[in-house]
């Protein structure tokens, strides 16, 4: 019997009567009888499948690439997939059933295979379709509208009036109501259209403000994710600190976690000290190993090394950062690179560190000239001082 927010998603009546419940009160077990209405996203998602696989034997055929892929399970799976990454999701492959092209090195995750060519998603008014590699957009890399994070796998993406709206596989995923393995509760999605509110959506293992959130179905629980915390892998099965998988949780300062208080935990890849409260992290809960999020799945996770992509017409390679013995620094902040990935342009070699580099040193090219000439200032001003000293 509480009021409805106009930010909260809900059901409606098709009649256009009053009726309306929220979408956390509709789902409950004693109220909704599990039924879902021929149309729907989930059905569509069902009928969708035999549209871009079809098995033909052992060999299966996907749109999104030319060659035949073969269904492996279990070991043999994980003997084939080692250090591979799905071409979808662009997570590792560590478990299950996979897709493979025996040709190539190509794979996909089962589920990421079986994903519909067209949706219609409840964060954006249009339909929207998958697009493989194949028929990309020509950059090579795109921004999810949802968590506002780069990838180079599939996407969908809507072509109604030019609205340039494109949402990564993981975000299209997330399906209400969402069990997060860092919270006893369903999640479910609220939306704020006015970006410049004073009291905008933080979400609580990050700290950053976003429009988009994932929130507590109990009225008297706060907790809140964005979606770019929220679609976090919760488990990795492989680790090279730890022979155990690795859960996704939260690191509270005044939590105990198998008598070890969280203040005293340590990640085991950078070696600093677990110090924000309500941060995400990764841990193991037979012997307590502890590993922050960056650390094992990196900055740009979503990001391939042997990638090519294309920036204002400028080709840029991906290159691994991992026990490299150079010496990478950014061209345009002139700070090492320690980064897992660095970003090297092939006409001239220079070195960028992240994706908002390089793209900060092509938006400069295409400023007015005096705003070209001070910002080209303020980036080497270092070099400028030693200069006036010599």
């Amino acid at each position: 019997q509480e009021s409805v927010s106009e930010n909260y998603e809900g059901y409606t009546c098709r009649e256009r009567c009053d009726y309306v419940a929220h979408a956390f009160c509709a789902t409950r077990s004693e109220v909704w009888d599990k039924r879902v209405p021929r149309g729907s996203l989930e059905c569509a998602s069902s009928e969708l499948i035999d549209d871009h696989i079809e098995i033909e034997g052992i060999a299966i055929h996907h749109f999104s690439h030319n060659h035949k892929l073969t269904r492996l399970h279990g070991d043999a799976a994980q003997v084939k997939m080692g250090g591979q990454v799905c071409q979808s999701c662009i997570l590792p492959i560590d478990m299950g059933s996979f897709l493979y092209c025996k040709q190539c090195g190509f794979s996909l995750h089962d589920t990421c295979g079986r994903l519909p060519r067209r949706i219609e998603h409840m964060l954006h008014r249009h339909p929207l379709i998958l697009e493989g590699m194949r028929r990309k957009i020509k950059e090579g890399v795109f921004t999810c509208s949802v968590c506002n994070q780069d990838s180079c796998g599939f996407m969908y993406r809507c072509y109604i009036d030019d609205c340039e709206f494109y949402m990564d596989v993981k975000c299209a995923s997330f399906v209400e109501a969402f069990n997060h393995t860092a919270h006893q509760h369903p999640l479910f999605l609220e939306q704020r259209f006015d970006i410049g509110s004073s009291n905008p959506y933080k979400c609580m293992a990050c700290g950053l403000s976003s429009t988009i959130i994932a929130v507590c179905s109990d009225p008297h629980c706060h907790f809140s994710l964005d979606l770019k915390c929220a679609t976090l892998p919760g488990q990795l099965l492989k680790c090279s600190y730890d022979s155990h998988p690795l859960t996704l949780s939260l690191a509270r300062i005044d939590d105990v976690h198998n008598g070890t208080p969280t203040s005293s935990l340590w990640c085991e890849m950078c070696g600093e000290k677990i110090k924000k409260t309500n941060l995400l992290i990764y841990m193991c809960n037979a012997c307590c190993t502890t590993v922050h999020v960056e650390c094992i799945l990196g900055r740009h996770r979503y990001i391939k090394t042997g990638h090519k992509i294309e920036i204002n017409g400028a080709e840029v390679d991906i290159v691994s950062n991992k026990g490299s013995a150079d010496s990478w620094y950014c061209h345009e902040c002139q700070r090492l690179c320690q980064g897992e990935l660095v970003f090297i342009r092939r006409y001239n070699g220079r070195c960028f560190c992240s994706t908002k580099c390089l793209r900060s040193f092509f938006d400069t090219r295409l400023l007015p000239p005096n705003e070209a000439l001070a910002r080209f200032k303020r980036t080497y001003e270092h070099y400028f001082r030693i200069g006036n000293r010599i």
